[in-house]
């Protein structure tokens, strides 16, 4: 009966795409919208970041008219309205490899390009990638600070050549205990220089949903 094979197929052909849909969409439990994030916690939301390859993920210059770099720029204003009286940000995440180097390193820069004086800090001690970014030296920074190494937190900065009014302070040597470094009562004098020094401090560090250096 070609009538009832042809009837057959055709409501296979349409349900089981939908019965597939349906099912992942009940396993699926990764943020995916804007709305889901207001709906479930009452933070504020400052802006959003599209999603971008390790290829794509380049330093923002003032030059640069993408969409990731309007995005940004949006951001920024809206952290000028929201937390006028703010000038330290740390951004985390709850696992690795999520885009805080690189959110870190392009909100830095897009502040910079409206100028502000910013230091960024590559305070992700365990694993930094903020030199590398750059292709700074990362032999000699904040951990010596940290460990009475130094004493001239001046003399660990970085200016790159493509963004002026901006500082970048590199996380130097991995220590053996990353987090009874930053337990240091240094930590304390180094953000009263940098709050006196600076219109705004980004600090990058580590996931917040695996070890305790963010909190």
């Amino acid at each position: 009966n070609k009538l009832n094979i042809y009837l057959t197929a055709t409501m296979l052909g349409f349900f089981l795409p939908l019965g597939f849909v349906y099912v992942k969409q009940l396993f699926n439990n990764k943020i995916e919208s804007r709305d889901e994030i207001v709906k479930n916690i009452s933070v504020p939301v400052v802006g959003d970041i599209v999603h971008a390859s390790k290829a794509k993920s380049l330093i923002l210059t003032p030059k640069s008219r993408s969409l990731l770099s309007e995005q940004l720029r949006l951001i920024r204003t809206n952290l000028s309205f929201m937390f006028k009286d703010k000038k330290v940000f740390l951004v985390t995440s709850s696992v690795g490899s999520e885009g805080k180097s690189t959110t870190s390193v392009n909100l830095a820069s897009v502040l910079a390009m409206a100028g502000k004086k910013v230091a960024l800090l590559e305070f992700d001690i365990r694993k930094p990638s903020i030199s590398q970014m750059f292709g700074f030296d990362n032999s000699r920074g904040i951990t010596n600070y940290l460990s009475h190494e130094i004493s001239n937190i001046s003399s660990i900065h970085h200016e790159p050549e493509q963004i002026p009014n901006l500082h970048v302070y590199s996380s130097g040597p991995v220590p053996a205990n990353p987090a009874d470094v930053l337990l240091s009562e240094r930590v304390a004098e180094l953000f009263e220089f940098l709050r006196k020094t600076y219109d705004y401090i980004i600090v990058d560090s580590g996931p917040s949903g695996m070890v305790s250096d963010a909190y």
